[in-house]
């Protein structure tokens, strides 16, 4: 006698994942995609970096700060509700890198695939997505442009040896008066507002 066997899950609702299952065995055909966090959209990842990098130890303030502006002000906007199945070179250049790079430097454009491509790098190595659709992806395939580097920056530590480069190059006298020192460090660290210097003659009269 032939037994009634009844379905665990309801028709309608296998149906209706079905095209989500068939997409992501069309990118991991060995059934990888499938053993994954459940993310079907590039916004689930991005939360999940964000997270992520605002907890990691590691990284100074500045990075974080840098990442995060970077995922809300222009990754989550321009490609947060694209599935990731559709995240390929042609989408990620219409959504996010041509119309980016009108508005930015390229150098900040650089900036944030950079954010992008780590944050699916991490996701794949830790098993959370099944393939990384970014894994091919690099930043010359969108812009061809060079970045040009920036100016040289002074910091606080080359000071004392810069003022050691005047005296030996423009023959300062070997002492220089304390006042003359102090007008040339407010010079080196950009302090030109006449306030400041203004404050600096009364006090050194």
């Amino acid at each position: 006698m032939a037994r009634t066997v009844t379905p665990l899950t309801d028709p309608k609702a296998v149906l209706s994942v079905l095209p989500s299952v068939m997409q992501r065995l069309a990118i991991e055909p060995q059934s990888g995609a499938l053993s994954t966090s459940g993310w079907s959209t590039v916004s689930e990842v991005l939360e999940w970096y964000t997270h992520r990098v605002a907890h990691d130890g590691n990284l100074s303030k500045n990075r974080k700060a840098t990442a995060r502006s970077a995922v809300k002000c222009q990754l989550l906007p321009c490609l947060g509700a694209l599935r990731l199945v559709e995240l390929n070179h042609a989408t990620l250049d219409t959504k996010l890198m041509w119309p980016l790079q009108s508005q930015c430097s390229v150098a900040h454009v650089r900036l944030v695939f950079g954010v992008l491509k780590v944050a699916f790098k991490q996701a794949a190595s830790l098993g959370l997505i099944g393939k990384n659709p970014m894994a091919d992806m690099t930043f010359t395939d969108f812009i061809k442009t060079k970045i040009k580097p920036k100016d040289a920056r002074l910091r606080p530590v080359d000071c004392g040896r810069l003022l050691e480069h005047f005296r030996r190059t423009i023959r300062i006298p070997k002492r220089i008066p304390k006042n003359e020192t102090v007008q040339a460090h407010l010079k080196i660290y950009g302090h030109k507002k006449t306030g400041h210097m203004r404050r600096f003659y009364w006090v050194s009269d």
